[in-house]
């Protein structure tokens, strides 16, 4: 992802009106809340930042979704083979029990945000939510509650995209293009590996190597029939690891090429 990161900022440095620093932060597989963020800390065009991510977020739980479902069909496992250990069953859930996790992730999440640590509050509520599935098996949130996360987290990012956006995304057709492509290509190479090393079937590397949000990639896995904690986690780590390494990484690797 650094490299594939690396590569679209240099291009879309090229090909827009940006610094490269900006190009970097703006192609970074972060957090399109988080990303801007830093890049106004940094001293970075933190507008152009926000669209960039935007596209890479829409991208992401918008495209590329909807491309693998056409694309890769769901494998058929064998009636009497047994579900691997990685894979979650299917429980009944309770309204008592998906209370006590919801309660769970709000607590682990406030500790996050009190952290200060970038992306915390998604963090340790993720952290928090797995532990106490491990811990109490009937954890557990019926497919309405995902829904509805999905039409929070559908608001909160259109709440964000107004005219000021959409003017800007027009100067930067080109560089956002580009962007396209490269995490295009970049994801289909991504799960390739992952399924040559026999890490996950194709459907589930491309939803893996998807750049959106983790929480929005484990709500889409789950409405494509998909529930792999390995995803979840790989997604999870993502974000920590990008949010929390690449501004720097970027930040030296821009003064060293520029």
């Amino acid at each position: 992802l650094l490299l594939i990161n690396l590569s679209a900022g240099l291009l879309m440095s090229a090909l827009g009106d940006m610094d490269l620093f900006t190009a970097l932060l703006g192609s970074a597989p972060g957090g399109v809340s988080d990303i801007p963020l830093v890049a106004a800390d940094m001293g970075a065009d933190a507008a152009q930042v926000l669209v960039l991510q935007l596209v890479r977020y829409l991208m992401g739980i918008g495209l590329f979704p909807l491309l693998i479902a056409r694309l890769s069909p769901p494998m058929e496992e064998a009636p009497d083979q047994p579900a691997p250990e990685h894979r979650v069953t299917k429980t009944t859930s309770d309204w008592p029990a998906a209370l006590v996790a919801l309660l769970a992730a709000a607590g682990f999440g406030w500790l996050g945000k009190l952290s200060g640590m970038p992306g915390g509050s998604m963090a340790f509520a993720t952290a928090g939510s797995a532990v106490l599935k491990l811990s109490w098996p009937r954890a557990s949130l019926p497919g309405p509650i995902r829904q509805t996360a999905q039409c929070f987290s559908g608001a909160y990012v259109g709440a964000g995209i107004g005219m000021a956006e959409l003017v800007r995304l027009q100067a930067l057709a080109l560089p956002a293009l580009a962007l396209v492509v490269c995490y295009a290509l970049g994801a289909v190479l991504i799960s390739t590996l992952l399924v040559r090393q026999g890490t996950f079937p194709r459907r589930e590397a491309l939803l893996a190597a998807t750049p959106a949000g983790a929480s929005d990639m484990a709500l889409i896995a789950a409405d494509l029939g998909i529930h792999d904690v390995r995803l979840v986690l790989l997604q999870v780590m993502r974000m920590i690891v990008v949010i929390t390494l690449f501004p720097t990484l970027l930040f030296m690797l821009a003064g060293w090429l520029g």
